[in-house]
């Protein structure tokens, strides 16, 4: 979303009891993630590794619409590593896109949540909607190299980050600005401008992510191309 600056501060965040039950990067909890990069995300974010608890859907192939359920179905038959989520279900539709929920630990889930409605609390509003929710990790020495994120949904949807780890040593870059965050700050990111990031330092950066739709309702200009919530 276009917040006609970098970013901004929304508040400070208790994410303690996250850094306590985040497992390393490196374990095979994190795999839940691929899905999302391998068949959803562009390729620009393909050197990180995700846990994912909310993500947005739209069908993409027009009609008939398929759900996210239904994509699951192929990929994961042909996967190799243990099974990377324990449920996917609809929990929401808004006018934009389908929202799909991920059961990752009962405990984690908890905690995810928390975090995601402390971080997204100077924005809320009656009509909004939680869009996506996840946590992302970068390697050191790794890039995600610049660009815009243009998906239907985060053209009108707040970018939150929080970040979590790791952030002597990560330059973001937004537009022509070099931004620094501060652990347990959310921040309201520009994703519609241009950005990337590269993590210069020695340790895996780790962000919490969420998209935060203001308003459920908000005009669909891409009906007329079948792209259905």
């Amino acid at each position: 979303m276009n917040i006609h600056a970098p970013v901004r501060e929304l508040n400070k965040i208790n994410i303690t009891n996250l850094l306590r039950e985040l497992p390393p990067p490196e374990e095979i909890l994190w795999n839940q993630g691929d899905f999302r990069n391998q068949e959803i995300a562009s390729s620009s974010h393909s050197k990180t590794r995700n846990i994912i608890r909310i993500h947005d859907w739209f069908n993409r192939d027009g009609i008939p619409e398929i759900s996210l359920t239904q994509a699951l179905k192929p990929w994961l038959s042909s996967y190799k590593n243990p099974y990377p989520f324990n449920e996917c279900k609809l929990i929401n539709v808004t006018s934009l896109c389908s929202v799909y929920e991920f059961s990752i630990t009962q405990y984690l889930d908890k905690i995810i949540d928390e975090c995601v409605e402390e971080a997204i609390s100077p924005l809320k509003k009656r009509s909004g909607a939680i869009t996506r929710a996840m946590i992302t990790a970068l390697s050191p020495g790794s890039i995600i190299p610049a660009h815009r994120d243009l998906g239907l949904t985060t053209r009108f949807a707040h970018r939150v980050h929080v970040a979590l780890t790791g952030n002597d040593g990560v330059i973001y870059r937004i537009g022509s600005h070099r931004i620094k965050m501060e652990p347990g700050v959310a921040y309201d990111f520009n994703n519609s401008w241009k950005h990337s990031v590269l993590n210069a330092g020695n340790e895996w950066r780790i962000n919490l992510i969420i998209d935060y739709l203001e308003d459920s309702n908000t005009k669909n200009p891409w009906l007329h191309l079948g792209w259905r919530p």
